[in-house]
């Protein structure tokens, strides 16, 4: 299992269609413990999981800022805005890694 914690978010925010889905918004959570996210019907907290986990890219802010300097790392920085089918076997390779990166694991 891949350990997501600490994690720090910083003036993150996700755009859908032009419509501000999240954000903007600053987030800390150390290991251990629990973290309880409520909120009404629509207010994002699916939305904010799934950025936590790196399911959904965050349109701006710090998490973003990571994943592109995890992209600079592996050599993939010229194909941050494409999708990952489009690559090539080798740079699939590299998004992995860099995606396994940019949690910071634990080795």
């Amino acid at each position: 299992m891949t350990q997501i914690l600490p994690l720090t978010l910083a003036e993150i925010t996700v755009r859908s269609a032009g419509r501000m889905i999240l954000g903007p918004l600053d987030l800390s959570v150390e290991a251990g413990g629990a973290l309880v996210v409520l909120g009404p019907n629509g207010s994002g907290k699916s939305t904010l999981l799934r950025v936590c986990h790196g399911i959904t890219r965050a349109s701006s802010g710090a998490a973003r800022d990571r994943a592109i300097s995890m992209l600079h790392e592996v050599g993939l920085q010229d194909a941050a805005h494409l999708r990952a089918s489009v690559l090539s076997g080798g740079e699939k390779q590299k998004l992995a890694l860099a995606r396994a990166l940019v949690t910071r694991p634990e080795v």
